[in-house]
């Protein structure tokens, strides 16, 4: 599993909407705050380091 999948199995439809809306809707959005996109983002590479 690569860390976009991971990101899109763990969005937030509810906060996304509003994200968009601020941005224009230029981008996508998944709704996901930074702090727990970190923690997704670093149980993966770590999850890595440990495979190889």
């Amino acid at each position: 599993m690569d860390i976009i999948e991971i990101f899109y199995r763990n969005r937030n439809e509810e906060l996304a909407i509003p994200m968009a809306k601020y941005m224009k809707n230029l981008f996508p959005f998944l709704g996901m705050k930074k702090p727990e996109r970190a923690k997704l983002a670093r149980d993966f590479l770590r999850e890595k380091k440990e495979e190889g």
